[in-house]
């Protein structure tokens, strides 16, 4: 598989501004052909008109600012327990990857379907699981990405019926979750959650059921994962560079001042945390 490694600043804006339509689409990978249902979400879509619309439609629904800013109580909810559970904790050692990880899932949960599945719920804790292997999954190697001529060999390895299987319980827990919302005996909530948008575009003729899961995986895949690694390599540098680690904290307590937290509120006077996360953007 030919690949270009983009080593330089001049080179990153020749393929991300200048060229961005001829490199702007992914790869056909066996994964992403499952898990996306045949190609239907935004990060595995090639770009055309479905890709357009798709993107256009997320932004002004699901994902356009005020609905985003309506999620703000769960984000500050979910922070507040996972400080109280490290506060409590504060006599051994915390899995920060775990903590993160969990904070990610239970904010995306709750946004996107009104409910977050811990690790006891849903089967005994089967959605967590199913999480942690699609991301294992989606890691692999497949034969078939680079040798599809050969590309059987993945049914010896036992890949790809890891793979069915994995799809096939996702599929179902998709279509468990759009069966509550469904529901007509569920109380409504005070917010529309991203699937109730969802399922109110599909009525105007706008998705299918397929797109709502493809959107669902979109959302699982790309807020949890990316996000708790992004909080946890940022955690990292600053615990090497004690100096800045040092200079965040005070800015950050000068800021709270007598209120106990950090409210998104405040988050625009926070200039110098606000140069941490790019740098750890840039670093990435």
């Amino acid at each position: 598989m030919p690949t270009v490694v983009i080593s330089s600043a001049e080179m990153a804006k020749e393929v991300m501004k200048t060229r961005d339509l001829d490199f702007c689409s992914r790869p056909r990978l066996v994964t992403a052909d499952k898990l996306s249902y045949n190609y239907s979400t935004i990060r595995f879509s090639p770009y055309g008109g479905y890709w357009r619309e798709m993107r256009k439609i997320c932004i002004l629904e699901p994902f356009s600012a005020k609905r985003v800013q309506s999620f703000q109580f769960i984000r500050e909810e979910e922070i507040s327990l996972m400080i109280n559970s490290i506060s409590h904790s504060s006599a051994t050692p915390i899995n920060l990857s775990k903590l993160m990880m969990t904070l990610a899932n239970n904010i995306i949960c709750r946004a996107a379907m009104g409910k977050k599945y811990q690790e006891g719920d849903y089967e005994k804790g089967i959605f967590h699981k199913l999480l942690h292997e699609t991301q294992a999954l989606v890691g692999s190697f497949y034969i078939a990405d680079f040798f599809p001529s050969i590309g059987w060999m993945d049914k010896l390895t036992g890949l790809a019926g890891r793979l069915e299987k994995n799809f096939r319980m996702l599929d179902a827990f998709y279509e468990q979750v759009i069966r509550e919302h469904l529901d007509p005996q569920r109380m409504r909530p005070e917010h529309e959650d991203i699937v109730d948008v969802l399922l109110r575009l599909q009525k105007d003729g706008h998705e299918t059921k397929d797109h709502i899961k493809a959107v669902l995986t979109d959302i699982f895949f790309g807020g949890t994962d990316t996000a708790s690694a992004t909080s946890e390599w940022a955690m990292a540098e600053l615990v090497r560079h004690p100096r800045q680690m040092k200079k965040a904290q005070e800015e950050i307590r000068a800021s709270l001042g007598t209120k106990g937290k950090v409210e998104e509120g405040d988050l625009h006077q926070l200039q110098y945390l606000k140069s941490v996360v790019k740098e750890t953007w840039r670093l990435q």
